[in-house]
């Protein structure tokens, strides 16, 4: 079994001959379903103690400039032997994705990876797996996303689960699943939404009864990724017979296909992703031991609404490697093609659709590894508003930048099973399937703004009550017209001066429009969905501004390849940033005559009330 193994693995890749020697060795003397036991990397970096969070103290005068010059996270020793992990795992993914080779099944790859210790990635190192910290495990997502249903199967199938296992399971749970995972014999998946109500958590049909200690589970699952080559199913249920959703009654239960009663039907014909396809688990009288249940039970609902967050779908990875890999193919096309007798590439309007494709995945990048250090670098870091922000744009600029590059190449990218188009694909995946924008936006926002409340509520009290507090007021407009600088310019490498200005200029605007709107709407403002939309929308620009100058003064002040094309990015960012706040703060300082607000709402109620979109034809009359 050693030298079949080494052979097996080193026919595809390169490995260097110590690690195939010692992972093999201790793979021959054990059983089937055991691992090495030796971890092989360094411990991680200790984290330090848990800071403020950024976004939120944004607006307070709480500003952490330490944010702008983040650390190196991983150790040397860490971070190369996460490389020498990963490097025979990019290699293999690559040969997979050669040109002419002959297209390879996926359970064969998957079979592959598993010999490279993959499944591993995301379990403790007590129950001998790797625990990769957020930053490792974008860099594996990203590597895995050169085939991008396998990013897919690794974020649903293998980390999702896992760490719900992890954070919420017993040990006896661990200790029983964990390594079938780690073997490829289990393969979980999350059973969530339901046919009747998608996320609707009021309105969830599965139920589960206790009979003869055992839990008895009917009910139907909808959306279900992969689960039909799933064999360990994490399905929430209430616990009643009522069919009266009780949030007291919800519960987590581990329900294996060996149980009995389980069917995948009604596999749906999605656009892409076919090699994780999407279907309906229904459960018929399922016999589950009480061991199986995740938790106590009926203590599963906050579970399941952390679930339901936005931020947490791990996108972000997958929608980088995706547009990288589009802008890769993109431009082989556009230096190859002519154009009214002319290189296709001279063309400017080619130039721009190329250069801000470029130009989102680099703040696509910036603001997914700024993220990251900040939940690496510190114990229990609330990261949650930079985590969904991250996610929601780099969803969205992922395929704004893809549709924009299809209109380049015409005619070619509209035949069926184009590559183009299956990019096209997997990137509408992510918000549609993956994410909902409008939940994104509106949880960004609402978040910010309660924990601002927190701090801001009693001032707001002033500011709406000018007769009662007439001298709070006055010096509080004298002191909008002096707002305080940071000096931030002292953070940040000298050529990037300027771009500082504008972002603190930006900073002082998105100050100065979130108090005035709290002035107007007070607490009904969490009802003002455009309102909580704008919000959203400038703290994106604040947060894209602040990775994209960050990352760029390091590339700068290290003198890395391209940097002072980094710098110009920046500069470029931050102008652009700057004038779209300014263009937001317009319109929450007009009223909603002006900003167009209520003409939209007044039109939108026409149309719900004709169920059609009612305007007239251009050539309809009244007279004859």
């Amino acid at each position: 079994m050693f030298m079949r193994q080494s052979l097996k693995v080193n026919k595809f890749i390169r490995l260097k001959p110590h690690y195939l020697v010692i992972r093999n060795l201790q793979k021959s003397t054990q059983p089937e379903l055991e691992y090495n036991e030796t971890v092989f990397f360094s411990e991680q970096r200790e984290k330090q103690p848990q800071r403020k969070p950024f976004l939120k103290n944004l607006l307070l005068g709480a500003l952490d400039t330490e944010v702008f010059s983040l650390p190196e996270l991983q150790t040397v020793d860490r971070f190369k032997d996460f490389e020498a992990w990963l490097k025979p795992i990019e290699d293999y993914v690559c040969s997979c994705t050669e040109p002419g080779k002959e297209k390879l099944k996926r359970n064969e790859i998957l079979s592959c990876l598993k010999d490279l210790d993959l499944f591993r990635a995301y379990i403790s190192e007590e129950h001998r797996g790797l625990n990769l910290s957020e930053t490792e495990s974008l860099k594996l997502i990203e590597t895995l996303g050169i085939l991008p249903w396998l990013s897919t199967y690794m974020v649903k199938n293998v980390m999702l689960p896992v760490q719900l296992i992890s954070k919420y399971g017993s040990e006896d749970q661990k200790k029983k699943y964990f390594p079938k995972i780690i073997s490829g014999e289990i393969v979980p998946t999350i059973c969530l939404k339901e046919k009747t109500n998608g996320t609707n958590i009021n309105n969830i049909e599965s139920f589960a009864t206790l009979h003869d200690n055992s839990w008895i589970l009917n009910g139907e699952k909808s959306f279900v990724v992969n689960g039909v080559n799933a064999n360990l199913f994490l399905v929430f249920a209430q616990c009643t017979m009522t069919h009266i959703f009780n949030p007291q009654a919800t519960s987590l239960f581990l329900v294996e296909r060996d149980f009995g009663g389980i069917s995948c039907t009604n596999i749906y014909e999605t656009i892409g992703r076919r090699e994780v396809p999407v279907c309906t688990v229904n459960f018929t009288d399922t016999i589950i031991p009480t061991t199986n249940i995740i938790g106590e039970p009926n203590k599963a609902f906050n579970i399941m609404m952390e679930m339901l967050k936005p931020g947490i779908q791990h996108i972000t990875g997958q929608s980088i490697v995706i547009l990288r890999n589009f802008i890769n193919q993109l431009l082989v096309d556009v230096l190859e093609m002519k154009h009214f007798d002319r290189e296709f590439y001279q063309f400017e309007s080619v130039k721009k659709v190329l250069a801000e494709a470029s130009h989102s995945l680099y703040t696509m990048e910036s603001m997914a590894y700024l993220t990251i250090k900040l939940a690496d670098l510190h114990e229990n870091q609330d990261v949650e508003i930079e985590r969904t922000i991250t996610e929601t744009y780099c969803a969205n600029k992922c395929l704004n930048s893809i549709q924009s590059g299809l209109q380049l190449l015409g005619a070619q990218t509209y035949l069926n099973k184009s590559s183009y188009i299956n990019m096209y694909h997997d990137a509408l995946a992510f918000t549609t399937l993956d994410t909902n924008n409008l939940d994104a936006y509106v949880y960004v926002a609402t978040a910010f703004l309660q924990y601002m409340g927190k701090s801001v509520f009693k001032e707001v009290y002033k500011q709406r009550n000018v007769s009662k507090h007439p001298w709070y007021n006055i010096f509080k407009l004298y002191g909008d017209a002096m707002l305080r600088k940071q000096k931030l310019t002292d953070h940040f490498h000298p050529s990037l001066t300027c771009s500082v200005m504008y972002f603190e200029a930006s900073i002082n605007i998105v100050k100065k429009s979130v108090g005035l709107m709290l002035q107007r709407h007070g607490a009904e403002i969490m009802n003002k969905q455009i309102a909580l939309l704008r919000i959203t929308s400038m703290l994106t620009e604040i947060f894209a501004m602040t990775a994209n100058l960050s990352r760029s003064s390091r590339s700068y002040s290290l003198g890395l390849r391209h940097s002072d094309i980094e710098k110009n990015l920046a500069v470029c960012v931050t102008y652009e940033g700057f004038q779209r706040i300014k263009n937001i703060a317009t319109e929450i300082e007009e009223n909603d005559v002006l900003n167009g607000d209520i003409y939209r709402n007044q039109l939108t109620d026409l149309i719900y009330r004709q169920r059609k979109y009612p305007m007239e034809n251009p050539l309809n009359r009244i007279f004859t």
